[in-house]
């Protein structure tokens, strides 16, 4: 393998994980397009989505929270 080159499950790995967050990103019941609480913020609207999928936030997010 050169440098610069991904090995070929990492490659697998890291498209999955585009998949899925675009799958994510793209529910409009987690992320609605215009959203009704245009005032809420960023975070607040994240941390609802999280809510919405039942996944665990990352600890750097809930800090932020």
């Amino acid at each position: 393998m050169a440098i610069g080159e991904i090995a070929q499950p990492v490659q697998v790995v890291l498209t999955a994980l585009v998949i899925v967050s675009d799958w994510i990103a793209s529910n409009p019941d987690l992320f609605p397009y215009f959203p009704q609480d245009a005032s809420r913020s960023s975070e607040k609207r994240i941390a609802a989505a999280w809510q919405g999928l039942n996944l665990r936030p990352h600890s750097v997010l809930q800090s932020r929270l």
